[in-house]
C-alpha cells in the first residue's frame, strides 16, 4: 500500500505521537490542525485513515461530460481503485 504519512515519536521526549507527512517531513496538518500530541492509539487509528484518504484522492478520476440531451453540465467523479 502507498503510505504518503507515518507515525514518528514526539520530539518533546514523551510518550505522545505524531503523524508525519513524507513527502515533507513535517507534522500533518488537518484544516488548521497540527496532528501531533496523539496517543499510540489515535495515531495508529488516524495514519489508517489519512493514508486511506490520499488513496482515493489519488484514484480520482473526474469526467466532463459532453452538452448533450441527457447529460448536465456538472462533471461525474468517479472513483476507480488502482489495482496494480
Amino acid at each position: 500500500m502507498l503510505t504518503r504519512f507515518e507515525i514518528q515519536a514526539s520530539r518533546d521526549g514523551t510518550n505522545r505521537w505524531a503523524i508525519v507527512d513524507r513527502t515533507t517531513g513535517l507534522v500533518a496538518v488537518v484544516g488548521d490542525v497540527r496532528i501531533n500530541s496523539l496517543d499510540w492509539e489515535e495515531a495508529d487509528d488516524l495514519v489508517d485513515l489519512l493514508n486511506l484518504l490520499y488513496l482515493e484522492q489519488k484514484s480520482a478520476i473526474v469526467h466532463q461530460p459532453t452538452a448533450g440531451p441527457h447529460t448536465d453540465s456538472v462533471p461525474e467523479v468517479v472513483r476507480e481503485c488502482d489495482t496494480r
